[in-house]
């Protein structure tokens, strides 16, 4: 009896210790698949990531894959993302949200996106809210959410959150170019805009767009005394000659 006891004790230890190895090789190989799958599935054509896709989907039911199954939501929704497939994109990205990252501002963010791409401007500025919510200091987001506003046809909003984008330092030439064609679409007066035009170069430094707006405002298509101070200053920067070559210097 005394040796069963024995036999018992060193069959328990030797199956907890199975055990053990078990859950840590698991845990190692998660690492490994968090890391591989994702470069892998990225790789183009999308159709060489299928057995990844099979793969990844599969584990998403692997009782030892528990508690990566946010991660595993993120790297399918990447996938269907890489083939433009946005309802099941969203799908999984919402997945990701629910098993572990609740509070994420890009995955939301994310969402706005595609939804957005699908023209369901509504879903993007519910998700975008959301998003801001989460990080309010990112003028990316304001950014995005005024674009949807726009393309859905609500400029006034449209302005306000791509100022909003502006004084939270995202300052790419297309923020001033969506706002300057929000406010003129909107008929606001054209020597509103030129002062708003004029306080942004004021605040924000000089930049093309913002100067392209006022000699266009100014003069059209032909440059006159009135706005030869800001063509020059347009053509100290547009190094290209893209925003320059639109104006005829032959009056003055």
């Amino acid at each position: 009896m005394k040796k069963f006891k024995i036999s018992m004790k060193k069959w328990f230890l030797i199956s907890f210790c199975i055990f053990i190895q078990t859950v840590i090789f698991a845990q190692s190989s998660m690492d490994e698949l968090r890391r591989g799958y994702y470069e892998s599935a990225m790789k183009q054509p999308p159709i060489y990531s299928d057995a990844i896709l099979s793969g990844l989907s599969g584990m998403l039911n692997d009782s030892l894959a528990l508690n990566y199954r946010g991660e595993l939501s993120y790297y399918i929704a990447e996938i269907y993302n890489n083939r433009s497939l946005h309802v099941k994109e969203i799908k999984y990205f919402k997945n990701a949200l629910l098993y572990a990252y609740s509070d994420s501002s890009f995955l939301y963010s994310r969402i706005g996106l595609s939804y957005f791409l699908m023209k369901k401007f509504d879903n993007a500025i519910s998700n975008y809210n959301k998003a801001i919510e989460l990080q309010s200091k990112n003028g990316n987001l304001y950014f995005n959410i005024g674009h949807s506003y726009r393309e859905n046809q609500q400029l006034a909003k449209a302005i306000y959150n791509f100022n909003l984008a502006l004084r939270n330092g995202y300052r790419e030439e297309w923020v001033y170019d969506k706002l300057y064609k929000s406010l003129i679409e909107s008929d606001v007066d054209v020597g509103k805009i030129k002062e708003i035009c004029e306080n942004n170069l004021s605040k924000y430094g000089p930049n093309l767009v913002t100067l392209y707006y006022l000699v266009k405002l100014q003069c059209e298509a032909v440059i006159t005394d009135e706005c030869r101070e800001y063509f020059n200053k347009l053509k100290e920067l547009d190094k290209d000659y893209i925003y320059v070559s639109e104006f005829d210097e032959s009056s003055r």
